[in-house]
């Protein structure tokens, strides 16, 4: 699907117990379609940014306020 739409990004809401799945969707999405960038939001990236950032397949992390 990622192919055939092409999107201009894909953004994920990840808990802390999904961050491993989301990992990998953003990773098959860069293998696929490099230049979107990827951003996570939710739970898991709102505490923890940095490590999600260095770790993970993300180009961007949302916190929630």
């Amino acid at each position: 699907m990622i192919d055939e739409f092409k999107p201009d990004c894909l953004a994920l809401s990840v808990l802390c117990d999904e961050y491993l799945i989301a990992d990998k969707i953003s990773s098959i999405s860069k293998e696929i379609q490099p230049e979107p960038p990827i951003i996570w939001g939710g739970k898991y990236p709102t505490l923890n940014p940095e490590k999600a950032l260095k770790t993970f397949n993300a180009d961007f992390m949302m916190k929630i306020s």
